[in-house]
């Protein structure tokens, strides 16, 4: 994803937001807890 505004890493809350939702998303995905 490439949020715009930002370079390397995240800093706007709305990107960060949206950057966790989607990380934890993929985790649940690809590596769920059970």
């Amino acid at each position: 994803m490439i949020y715009p505004q930002e370079g390397h890493g995240v800093r706007a809350y709305r990107a960060q937001i949206d950057f966790l939702a989607r990380m934890l998303d993929w985790f649940e995905r690809y590596m769920p807890a059970g």
